[in-house]
C-alpha cells in the first residue's frame, strides 16, 4: 500500500496533511534541492564531465531512498546506510567541493523521520566511512584532510537533522492533541452520511418494537419486554409489545400472573450460549412459559427481552429465535450509541442558545428599557408618558419571558442527581418568579429511570408549567412524580381558567405529545374539578416480574 493510499487524500484542504505525508515532501524536495545545488556547482567548476558518474549515482540514491520513503517502508537503519553510502561515493571521487552539500540530506532524513538519535548515529556512520576510505586507500595522512574537508557539511547536516527532530518531536505533539478531534470528526461525519441512508432510522423505541415482534413472530408470543443494559450494569425496560392496558400491579384481575411476583422462579435466564427456559406456574392459564432471550452484538450483552408463551418453547426453536436477532440487534444498538451522542450535543446546544439569549436580546431590549426611561424623565406630554410606561412595562415582561426561557434551557438532568432534583429547582424557582405558591409532591424509588427517559419526562414538566405561568393566570400549582423504574407519573395541576380544550394542533402540545411518545408514555390533558387544567404523563408498569428482571442481570453478568 503507498504511502498516499494509506494516508487519505491529501488534496483535502480542509484538514491538515498529516506528519507522514509533510515529511516525505520535506525530505524529498531537500533531496531535489541538494541535487540540483551540486549540479550547479560543478557547472559553474567546469568539472561536470569529471564528475557525471558519482552525480549520476547519487541522483540514483536518492530516488531509491525517496520511494522506500514514500511507500512507508524506510527503516531507521535506512537513513544511516544512506548516509553511509553518500559519503563512500564522494570518498571514492576525492571528495569533490561540488557534490559535498549531498552530505547533510540524511541527517536531515534521519532526524526528521526517527528522531536525534538516529541524526547522530547517521553522522557517525558518515565519519566513519570517511576514514575507512581513507585507511583503506594506505595513504593515512589523508584521512586529516578528508576529515577537514567534509566537516563543515556533516556538521551542517547534524545541525540540520537536529532540527528535523525537533520539528517532528512538535508536529507529533501538536498531531496528538488534534487526533482525538479529528477522530471524532471522522466518525460524526460518517455517523450523518449512514444515518441518513438507514432505512429504519436510529429511534430505539421503533427499532426496539421491531426486535419485539421478531420475537413474537418466532416464539407465537402473546406479549414481550425489552429491557436494556444502562452503565450501572441494572436493567431498565425500554419498550413493550402486546401487553394490556391495565396496570398488572394496580389491577391484578387484568394481568393474572401479577401475583408470580413472589415467586423467585418465574423468569428463564439468558445464557451466554443457548437461552433456558422454565415453566412459570401451573395456576397461569394464560402463561405456560416465560423466556429471556439475551440481546448481543458479538459477544457483548445490551439487553434482554422477555416474552410469555402460551405453551413451552423447544430449545431448537429458541436458538432459530436468538441467532435471527443479531441484525436487528446491531441497528439497536448502534441507536443507542446515536443516542447518547446526542444527548450529549443536546445539551451543549441549549447551554449556548442559553448564553447567546442572554448576551444578544436580553441585553438590547435591557438597553432600550434605560432609553425609554430617559424619554419618561424628558418632561413630555402627559399621552407620551403614558405610552412610555407603557413600553417600559412590555419591555420588561419581554424580558421576563427571555429570562425563563434561558432558565429552561440551562436547565437540565444532572447524572448523578436525578429527575427530582432537577424538578424541584425548576419548579421553586418559577414559582418564586412568577409569584405561583407550588405544591410539590416526589416518591423516586431505586433505581432511576433512564436519563433519556428523565429528560423527556423534564422537558414535558417545564412546557406544563410555562403554559400555566404564561396563560393560565394561576395562583396555585400542583407538580406530583411518581416513579418506580420502569414505570413513572407525572402529573402538573393549576388552579388558573383551563386550557383542556387546547387546539390539536398547538405547537407546544404537539410537542409534548411527541416527548411522551418517545418514551412509551401516555399524555393526557382534562380539566381540574374546581377549576384549572391538568396535565398527566404516565409510563405504564408493565415488568413482567422485578425479581426475574434481576434473575436475568445476575445471569447475563455471570457469563
Amino acid at each position: 500500500m503507498s504511502a498516499l493510499a494509506h494516508l487519505g487524500d491529501p488534496t483535502d484542504a480542509r484538514q491538515p496533511l498529516p506528519w507522514e505525508l509533510r515529511n516525505w515532501r520535506v525530505t524529498t524536495a531537500a533531496r531535489v534541492f541538494t541535487l540540483a545545488l551540486a549540479l550547479g556547482l560543478a557547472t559553474t567548476d567546469l568539472a561536470l564531465p569529471s564528475l557525471a558518474t558519482p552525480f549520476l549515482t547519487l541522483c540514483a540514491l536518492a530516488a531509491i531512498m525517496s520511494g522506500l520513503h514514500m511507500t512507508h517502508s524506510l527503516g531507521w537503519a535506512a537513513p544511516v546506510a544512506e548516509g553511509a553510502v553518500v559519503a563512500l561515493i564522494l570518498s571514492t571521487a576525492g571528495n569533490p567541493d561540488a557534490l559535498l552539500v549531498s552530505l547533510t540530506v540524511a541527517p536531515l532524513v534521519a532526524g526528521m523521520t526517527f528522531g536525534a538519535a538516529v541524526a547522530w548515529a547517521t553522522v557517525g556512520a558518515q565519519v566513519a566511512t570517511v576514514v575507512g576510505a581513507g585507511l583503506a586507500s594506505q595513504r593515512a595522512d589523508l584521512v586529516v584532510a578528508d576529515l577537514q574537508v567534509v566537516a563543515p557539511y556533516v556538521l551542517g547536516g547534524l545541525g540540520i537533522g537536529l532540527l528535523g527532530a525537533w520539528s517532528r518531536a512538535s508536529a507529533r505533539q501538536q498531531e496528538a492533541e488534534r487526533a482525538p478531534y479529528a477522530a471524532a470528526h471522522r466518525l460524526l461525519a460518517e455517523l450523518r452520511t449512514v444515518s441518513r441512508k438507514l432505512q429504519a432510522g436510529l429511534d430505539t423505541h421503533t427499532l426496539g418494537h421491531d426486535l419485539l415482534a421478531r420475537v413474537q413472530a418466532g416464539l407465537g408470543a402473546d406479549r414481550a419486554w425489552l429491557l436494556v443494559q444502562t452503565d450501572s450494569g441494572e436493567l431498565t425496560q425500554l419498550t413493550q409489545r402486546g401487553v394490556p392496558d391495565a396496570d398488572p400491579i394496580s389491577n391484578p384481575v387484568a394481568d393474572p400472573n401479577a401475583n408470580l411476583a413472589a415467586d423467585p422462579a418465574v423468569l428463564a435466564c439468558a445464557d451466554a450460549e443457548s437461552a433456558q427456559q422454565r415453566p412459570l406456574s401451573r395456576t397461569a392459564p394464560r402463561v405456560a412459559q416465560r423466556v429471556a432471550l439475551p440481546v448481543r452484538v458479538g459477544s457483548r450483552l445490551i439487553g434482554v427481552i422477555v416474552a410469555d408463551r402460551p405453551n413451552p418453547a423447544a430449545a431448537d426453536l429458541l436458538a432459530a429465535v436468538e441467532a435471527g436477532l443479531e441484525e436487528l440487534s446491531l441497528r439497536f444498538d448502534t441507536a443507542l450509541l446515536f443516542d447518547e451522542v446526542r444527548s450529549v450535543a443536546t445539551v451543549e446546544e441549549r447551554q449556548r442558545l442559553a448564553r447567546e439569549i442572554h448576551d444578544g436580546v436580553a441585553q438590547e431590549i435591557a438597553s432600550m428599557g434605560y432609553l425609554v426611561d430617559d424619554i419618561a424623565a424628558a418632561g413630555n406630554p402627559g399621552a407620551a408618558r403614558r405610552a412610555a410606561a407603557e413600553l417600559r412595562g412590555e419591555l420588561s415582561r419581554v424580558v421576563g419571558e427571555l429570562r425563563h426561557s434561558i432558565f429552561d434551557l440551562r436547565t437540565s438532568i444532572d447524572e448523578d442527581a436525578g429527575l427530582g432534583r432537577a424538578l424541584t429547582t425548576y419548579v421553586r424557582e418559577v414559582g418564586a418568579r412568577a409569584d405561583l405558591q407550588v405544591h410539590l409532591t416526589l416518591q423516586e424509588r431505586p433505581p432511576r429511570l433512564r436519563v433519556e427517559t428523565e429528560t423527556e419526562l423534564l422537558r414535558i414538566a417545564q412546557e406544563a408549567v410555562t403554559n400555566a405561568r404564561k396563560h393560565a393566570q394561576a395562583d396555585n400549582l400542583w407538580v406530583r412524580l411518581d416513579t418506580d423504574s420502569p414505570s413513572a407519573v407525572l402529573r402538573i395541576e393549576d388552579d388558573g381558567v383551563g386550557a383542556a380544550h387546547v387546539r390539536d394542533h398547538h405547537y407546544g402540545l404537539r410537542i409534548m405529545r411527541e416527548r411522551a411518545a418517545r418514551v412509551g408514555a401516555s399524555l393526557t390533558i382534562t380539566e381540574r374539578a374546581g377549576g384549572g387544567t391538568v396535565v398527566e404523563a404516565r409510563i405504564p408498569a408493565v415488568t413482567p416480574h422485578p425479581q426475574g428482571v434481576r434473575n436475568v442481570h445476575h445471569s447475563a453478568a455471570g457469563r
